[in-house]
């Protein structure tokens, strides 16, 4: 058996949390089950959810909403089969008119007209090494500031040139 290569293990980390961007971005629960969480991760977002809360949160807002998310500034430590990741996220959300589901209401409010909410955050992340790769076993999410408007008039207003 092999040593384990620590800058490789980073990369690997990182490959795992962007692997949850995209698969946030298409709304596939299916990769954030498979790919990028634990099967018993922890997830919070305003509440404890754990993988089957969030991905029912996915699929309710995600087919409402159009989004794209970026990850900045990641910090990956590694230790034997465990890690830790401290990552910034933007991510940009196109929200209709309401009314809305529950779950999209909680995170972007009440709207009455389509409006670009930009959200800026941190992920706090313990991840594992599973004989599939390296998985998120608990994330912590935490939104630290917004940027809402009416559609094209915000920080998103040429994002979705293509509607």
């Amino acid at each position: 058996m092999s040593t384990p290569d620590p800058s490789l293990d980073k990369l690997e980390v990182i490959q795992t949390l962007n692997a949850y961007m995209h698969a946030i971005d298409a709304a596939d629960t299916a990769a954030l089950r498979q790919r990028v969480f634990a099967a018993n991760a922890d997830i919070t977002l305003l509440e404890p959810l754990g993988v089957e809360g969030y991905c029912a949160f996915v699929e309710a807002i995600m087919q409402e909403i159009r989004t794209q998310h970026f990850l900045l500034n990641t910090l990956v430590s590694v230790d034997g089969d465990s890690a830790q990741a401290q990552s910034y996220f933007i991510g940009f959300h196109r929200v209709p008119a309401g009314p809305n589901s529950e779950a999209c209401d909680a995170i972007f409010g009440k709207t009455d007209a389509v409006t670009d909410v930009v959200i800026g955050g941190t992920y706090a992340d313990a991840m594992v090494r599973t004989p599939a790769g390296w998985r998120i076993r608990e994330r912590r999410i935490k939104l630290l500031w917004d940027n809402r408007g009416p559609a094209g008039q915000t920080l998103a207003a040429n994002w979705m040139a293509a509607d």
